[in-house]
C-alpha cells in the first residue's frame, strides 16, 4: 500500500475516481488515516452560505503553517469542519477531523506545492459545501498588518500612526472617500511611523487600510481591516445651562448642559472639570449633553468638548466662580506671622470629625495655589509664600471626610468648604481717592456723592469715607465728618446760604486716611427753592385775578358807553306795517289752491 501504483489499480478496482474530488491530487498513501476515507466528499459543493475563504500562512519560517476560513452563514455553533492537505509530488495526504473553531495549523512539506479543501459538515450531511486553496508553503510567509493604527483629524488633515513591526521597512497604506470606488495608495519613507494626508474635505468620511511593503524576510503583507475616518468635528459645544443650587453649607449642586451641531460624526462629550487652583483635574466622558454634580465652594473652570474615533471638536470653557456665601465668612481666623506668613487656624472641635484638610489661598479674584494636610491633633496651619504687603489675600479651607479623597481623586461629592477669609500681610494707606459730585442744592445743605476706591488701591481693609468741607478751606476753618465703609452718599447740613463751599473725599484704612478726591465746589441759595415756588406761584395767581378783574371792568364800561353813545333803535319786524305786508303775501300764496278746490266744487 505504499506504492502508488499499487493505489491507482485499486482506485479503478472498486471504481471510484479519487480525481473527481481532489482535482489533480491522485489517490496516495495516508499516513494516519484509512484510504478510503479520502473519496467521501466528492458530494460537498462551493457555495457563497457556506464555508469559504480558505488562507493558509505563517509569520516566519520557523512558525507552523497555518490555514484560516469562514464558517458562512449557514454554520451553527455545534457545526464541525474537517481539513484536507495534499502535496502530490511527496505522495502526501492526510484529514484533519472534527475541528471546531476556523483555523488549524499543520505540517507539510515547505518546498513543494500544496493543495487544501475545508468541509464545513461530516460526510453523513449531504448538504456540506467546501472551500480550496494551493500554494507553496515556503511562499506562504505572510506578516500581520500593523497593529494599533490610530488616526486623528484637523483642518483638513488626517494623520495615521502605527506601532512599528520587526523587519518592516516601509508601508503601503490606501485611501479613499467613503463608498468611492477608487483607492489612493502611497509608500512611506523607511522607518516612518506615521503618514499625513492633507488636503481632504474636512465635512467627508474616509476610509483607510495598511499594510507593511512585501521584502525578503515578509514575501506576503497583509492588509489591515478598514478602518473608517469620520468627519471632522470643526463646531464648538454651545453651552445652554451653566446653573448651580444649594445643596448643604459648603456645596452646591452644578448643572451643565449643552447642544451640538453635529450630533451625527459624534461619538460621546468629554467634560473636563478641573479646579483653578491647578489641585485637581477630572476629565468625565459621557453620551448624554448634560452633566450633574455636587462641588465645593472652589473655583472651577468647566470645559465640553465632542469626540469620535478621529478626534475631537473644539472645546466651549465657562468658569464657575469661588463660592460667596456669608455664612461661611469668620470661621477661620487668619493672623500675619512676622510679615512673612499667615497662621491658619479653625475650631478646635473639628479634628475629632475631620483630619483631612485642603487649603486655597492668593490674591482676591486671581488663580489661587493650594496645600493638602492631614492634622490629627491640630487646628491650625502656617502658609508661607512670598506674601507682598498692602495686597489682600483670599484663603478659603476646605474639608474632606474621607481619608481615600484627602489626596481628591474624583471631583464629585468629595469636598466641602468650611470657611472662606481674606487678609493682608500688612495695611497701607489708600493711593487714589474717591469720585465725588454734589446734589440737591439748598440754603442750608447739600447732598454729597462719591464713588468706590477699587480695591487693588485700598492697600487695607476700608473703615470708612472722611468728608473734608469749608468756606475758605484754611486748615483751622475745615470740617471734617467720617462715615461708614457701606455708604457712598452724606448730606452736609446747618451750612450758611448763599455761601460757596469746597468739599473733598478720603477714603480710610487702619493705616489711616488716602489720598483726597478733587473739589467738589458748590454754592447755596440765597433762598430755599420751596419760597421761590410759592413767591413764584402767588405771582402767577395775582396776574391772573389783575387779568380777570381788567376784563370785568372793561365790560361793564362797553355797556355803559353804549347807552351812552348808542340810543335803542325800534325792532322793523314789531311795526305794523311790516306784520300787514306778511299778512298780504300769505294770502296770495294760499289763493291758487282755494280756487281749484273750489272750481271742483263748480263755485269757483
Amino acid at each position: 500500500m505504499k506504492h502508488p501504483a499499487l493505489m491507482r489499480l485499486l482506485c479503478v478496482e472498486i471504481g471510484i475516481v479519487c480525481a473527481g474530488f481532489f482535482v489533480s491530487v491522485q489517490c496516495q498513501t495516508f499516513k494516519e488515516n484509512n484510504v478510503t476515507s479520502c473519496f467521501n466528499y466528492h458530494h460537498c459543493q462551493s457555495s457563497q452560505n457556506g464555508v469559504q475563504d480558505l488562507d493558509c500562512f505563517k509569520k516566519s519560517k520557523k512558525d507552523p503553517l497555518t490555514c484560516y476560513w469562514k464558517s458562512g452563514s449557514s454554520a451553527s455553533n455545534t457545526t464541525t469542519y474537517t481539513l484536507i492537505i495534499a502535496q502530490e509530488v511527496r505522495d502526501y495526504c492526510k484529514i484533519h477531523h472534527n475541528i471546531s473553531k476556523t483555523f488549524h495549523s499543520i505540517e507539510v512539506f515547505g518546498k513543494y506545492e500544496m493543495n487544501a479543501w475545508v468541509i464545513d459538515e461530516s460526510s453523513r450531511n449531504r448538504n456540506c459545501s467546501k472551500t480550496f486553496f494551493r500554494g507553496i508553503p515556503n511562499n506562504l510567509i505572510r506578516c500581520d498588518p500593523p497593529t494599533e493604527i490610530m488616526f486623528k483629524r484637523d483642518s483638513g488633515k488626517i494623520y495615521i500612526s502605527w506601532m512599528e513591526q520587526k523587519h518592516i521597512k516601509k508601508y503601503n497604506i490606501q485611501l479613499r472617500e467613503s463608498g468611492h470606488p477608487s483607492w489612493k495608495m502611497v509608500v512611506t519613507e523607511e522607518n516612518a511611523k506615521y503618514m499625513l494626508f492633507e488636503g481632504l474635505n474636512p465635512s467627508l468620511s474616509y476610509e483607510v487600510q495598511v499594510q507593511c511593503t512585501p521584502n525578503q524576510k515578509c514575501p506576503q503583507c497583509s492588509w489591515s481591516e478598514m478602518f473608517l475616518v469620520p468627519a471632522e468635528l470643526t463646531k464648538k459645544p454651545v453651552i445652554v445651562k451653566f446653573q448651580t443650587y444649594p445643596v448643604k453649607r459648603g456645596q452646591r449642586s452644578f448643572f451643565i448642559n449643552w447642544t451640538f451641531a453635529q450630533n451625527a460624526t459624534v461619538d460621546g462629550y468629554t467634560v473636563t472639570v478641573r479646579k483653578e487652583s491647578r489641585e485637581f483635574n477630572q476629565i468625565l466622558n459621557t453620551t448624554l449633553p448634560e452633566l450633574y454634580l455636587t462641588l465645593s465652594g472652589s473655583s472651577y473652570l468647566v470645559s465640553v468638548m465632542a469626540f469620535n474615533s478621529a478626534g475631537s471638536s473644539p472645546q466651549a470653557e465657562r468658569k464657575l466662580p469661588a463660592l460667596q456665601n456669608i455664612d461661611l465668612l469668620d470661621q477661620i481666623n487668619v493672623t500675619a506671622a512676622f510679615n512673612k506668613s499667615f497662621i491658619i487656624s479653625w475650631d478646635p472641635k473639628m479634628k475629632y470629625s475631620y483630619r483631612c484638610y485642603s487649603i486655597e489661598w492668593g490674591l482676591v479674584n486671581q488663580t489661587l495655589s493650594h496645600i493638602t494636610f492631614y492634622l490629627a491633633n491640630e487646628n491650625s496651619r502656617e502658609i508661607k509664600d512670598h506674601f507682598e504687603p498692602f495686597k489682600r489675600y483670599q484663603f478659603i479651607l476646605h474639608i474632606r471626610p474621607y481619608k481615600d479623597t484627602c489626596n481628591l481623586r474624583h471631583v464629585n461629592n468629595s469636598e466641602t468648604t468650611y470657611a472662606m477669609a481674606e487678609a493682608y500681610i500688612s495695611e497701607g494707606r489708600p493711593v487714589s481717592a474717591p469720585n465725588g459730585t454734589y446734589h440737591n442744592v439748598t440754603k442750608h445743605s447739600a447732598l454729597i456723592e462719591w464713588t468706590t476706591v477699587p480695591d487693588e488701591d485700598l492697600r487695607g481693609f476700608l473703615q470708612g469715607y472722611v468728608i473734608h468741607y469749608g468756606v475758605n478751606y484754611q486748615e483751622d476753618a475745615i470740617s471734617r465728618i467720617t462715615v461708614n465703609s457701606s455708604t457712598n452718599t452724606y448730606k452736609l447740613s446747618n451750612l450758611t446760604r448763599n455761601t460757596v463751599y469746597k468739599v473733598q473725599v478720603s477714603a480710610l484704612t487702619n493705616a489711616g486716611e488716602g489720598k483726597k478726591s478733587h473739589f467738589i465746589i458748590f454754592k447755596t441759595q440765597q433762598y430755599d427753592p420751596l419760597t421761590i415756588s410759592l413767591f413764584v406761584f402767588g405771582t402767577l395767581i395775582g396776574i391772573i385775578l389783575g387779568l380777570f378783574a381788567v376784563v370785568c371792568t372793561c365790560s361793564k364800561a362797553l355797556k355803559w358807553a353804549k347807552k351812552l353813545f348808542w340810543p335803542n333803535i325800534p325792532n322793523p319786524g314789531n311795526s305794523n306795517a311790516i306784520q300787514k305786508i306778511d299778512s298780504t303775501h300769505a294770502l296770495k300764496a294760499v289763493t291758487p289752491t282755494v280756487c281749484i278746490l273750489l272750481r271742483r266744487q263748480q263755485k269757483c
